[in-house]
């Protein structure tokens, strides 16, 4: 195994999005969401203030490590190649695996309470993007365990930063630069 000398960084976010594109996820969505569901409390937030707060959050190297390893394992459940017990597990998104929650509420944690607080809330009740990765899942056509729990976390995520945008002080949220 070679030495790694310098990460990786625009590889892996390339990687993510590649897989975004294969299974339609729209990143103009996620952020149209996101800031929809941050206007009942935020005046005025448009759709340039979500994507932008979402190519900031995509530029995080703790978010793009999280993201393609969710990608990586559910590419390796839909080639079957995962072992048993966990092949079959993760096929039948078996509810109480939770390992693919567990994922994406550390991906929401970089962003603070606001971003774990609405990726539960996002859990239950699916945006738009991780429905449609939900009803993949369901109709058997692909399986989508850790991704769309991860888009559900992203739009968490932009959703925490927009939160902080209202706030008028010179604290940094974590994650921002």
């Amino acid at each position: 195994m070679a030495k790694l000398d310098v990460y990786p960084d625009k590889e892996l976010k390339k990687y993510v999005l590649d897989y975004f594109d294969e299974m339609n996820i729209s990143l103009e969505q996620i952020a149209s969401q996101a800031v929809e569901h941050q206007s009942r409390f935020i005046e005025g937030l448009t759709l340039e203030d979500g994507k932008k707060r979402l190519e900031r959050i995509l530029n995080k190297r703790e978010v793009l490590n999280a993201l393609a390893v969710a990608v990586q394992l559910d590419k390796l459940a839909n080639k079957g190649m995962l072992d048993e017990p966990l092949q079959t597990l993760v096929a039948n998104d078996a509810g109480t695996l939770g390992v693919d929650e567990t994922m994406a509420i550390s991906l929401a944690q970089l962003f603070g309470s606001i971003s774990v607080t609405n990726y539960g809330s996002l859990d239950v009740h699916k945006s738009k993007e991780a429905k449609k990765l939900d009803d993949l899942q369901k109709s058997g056509k692909k399986i989508t365990v850790f991704i769309d729990d991860m888009v559900s976390a992203l739009q968490a995520s932009v959703e925490s930063s927009l939160a902080h945008i209202e706030q008028k002080t010179d604290l940094i949220m974590c994650g921002d630069e």
